[in-house]
């Protein structure tokens, strides 16, 4: 049987993903992403699986419980976006399952299983190489929609402005609102759940929103620009406090491109951000 590292989607105290066994019978059925089934204490309760090896650690000496069950087969979360929810619960010695449902709500998931997953992709997508991040400083005035749009090019792009004023002025300065995807930043779980689908299938070539964006799988579209303003650095969502920058320094090498534009960069991206060329 092969071994599934699972990142959990209920109450736990760890900040690592736990491990299962996957049965034969379910093998077929399991890939990186899908939402499985997976006893916790005397609870069957969900988790996503973001590993799947024929080997295990001999460190480890216990018993290794198996899967209960696969519920989706097709990926509910991205890889890079795994390795962003480990990595941002590692960083802010935070359990994983307070990290995971910042990207995957329980209302998501009881929205896509009220369809039975029908609107989810069977498979994966790949990037044919890793990401390319830039910090991207804009000496000469502000960040405006001519900037933005000079960035854009024919890429497929996902915008994420700082608040609704920005991201208010560049939809209304642009003149290709049909080819753009408005996200607003405040949504009922059933329109994010709306959202959530239209973004996963590509349905605009642009998406314009707030930061809450970085939380959904944006790995059908070829670059994120994100708009930084340096007097927002946190955002308090119970029960975290976090910066945004700290998550978008998470993000796995499979994750779109990634350049950030300021007037004005804080302090806190010039250090956060190492591994990010600065232009």
């Amino acid at each position: 049987m092969d071994f599934l590292s699972v990142i959990p989607l209920c109450r736990t105290l760890d900040s690592v993903p736990f491990t299962y066994l996957c049965p034969p019978t379910y093998r077929e059925h399991v890939q990186i992403g899908s939402l499985v089934e997976i006893p916790i204490g005397k609870k069957l309760e969900h988790g996503v699986v973001m590993a799947i090896s024929p080997e295990w650690s001999p460190e480890y000496e216990g018993e290794i419980k198996t899967i209960s069950g696969v519920l989706a087969s097709a990926p509910v979360l991205a890889l890079y976006q795994m390795e962003a929810i480990v990595q941002f619960a590692i960083y802010t010695y935070q359990p994983i399952y307070k990290v995971a449902l910042l990207f995957l709500p329980k209302s998501f998931v009881t929205f896509l299983a009220r369809y039975s997953f029908r609107d989810l992709l069977p498979l994966p997508r790949k990037r044919a190489e890793i990401s390319k991040r830039f910090v991207t400083f804009h000496r000469d005035g502000a960040v405006n929609a001519d900037v933005i749009e000079s960035y854009i090019h024919d890429r497929k792009t996902v915008i994420i402005f700082p608040d609704t004023f920005l991201l208010t002025a560049f939809l209304t300065a642009t003149h290709s609102g049909e080819d753009i995807l408005h996200a607003p930043p405040h949504l009922t779980p059933t329109q994010r759940s709306r959202l959530w689908i239209a973004i996963q299938k590509w349905e605009k070539k642009i998406i314009a929103g707030t930061r809450r964006l970085l939380f959904f799988d944006l790995s059908a579209y070829d670059q994120i620009l994100y708009i930084e303003d340096a007097f927002v650095d946190s955002y308090f969502q119970y029960p975290l406090r976090f910066r945004y920058l700290d998550i978008l320094a998470s993000f796995g090498p499979s994750s779109p491109d990634i350049t950030i534009l300021s007037s004005a960069p804080s302090l806190y991206a010039l250090t956060r951000l190492p591994d990010f060329t600065r232009t």
